[in-house]
């Protein structure tokens, strides 16, 4: 753990961009465990939302001499704290970088979910959602649905909204809460009226 922000926490991991990616999903499926004990409470539940980046940093000390502290900085800790917050904008709680995709394993369910402008960047960056988490049965569906998600998002690039449309209703039928689904129902509708 680097440092604590308010009620966030920055974590570095030296490893494997995977060992930062499983943590994140073992602290989805405590949270989840949790949430249950709190509806049984009547207490509201609690969410989270993380953003993982894999890349360079500078570690060093930064500050001034009575108030001194370690940490990182650099465009790869910029872009995780970005992708934390687009965990509120898409409804999802873990969102991952294409930079820390291309090193997982097969075995972490996940799917693109956008392309993203980053304030210095030139590039577009291509966004992922890990959804490993999740119970069995949404997780299966999902997968299931990925080949439908995946040409619904390439005909939405294509600004071919009529097509996207089309597949996004059939997807609906088969998991009408999935929050990135919903997203993109919006946005072709949206972007049908103008």
């Amino acid at each position: 753990v680097d440092k604590y922000i308010g009620d966030a926490i920055m974590a570095l991991f030296t490893k494997k961009s995977s060992d930062a990616v499983n943590s994140a999903i073992d602290m989805l499926s405590k949270l989840e465990i949790l949430n249950k004990k709190r509806v049984k409470d009547n207490l509201p539940n609690i969410s989270i939302g993380i953003g993982i980046n894999t890349g360079s940093v500078m570690l060093g000390t930064l500050g001034v001499p009575d108030r001194m502290e370690g940490s990182v900085i650099s465009d790869t800790v910029n872009l995780s704290a970005r992708l934390e917050e687009l965990t509120k904008y898409y409804k999802v709680p873990l969102i991952i970088s294409s930079e820390t995709e291309q090193l997982l394993p097969e075995s972490i369910s996940r799917r693109e979910i956008d392309e993203i402008e980053v304030k210095g960047k030139t590039n577009k960056v291509r966004i992922f959602e890990v959804f490993q988490w999740e119970p069995k049965k949404t997780r299966d569906k999902k997968i299931e649905l990925s080949s439908f998600f995946k040409e619904a998002l390439d005909l939405y690039r294509k600004n071919d909204l009529k097509g996207c449309l089309k597949l996004l209703k059939k997807y609906e039928k088969q998991l009408s809460d999935d929050p990135i689904l919903q997203l993109y129902l919006k946005r072709c509708e949206n972007k049908s009226v103008e």
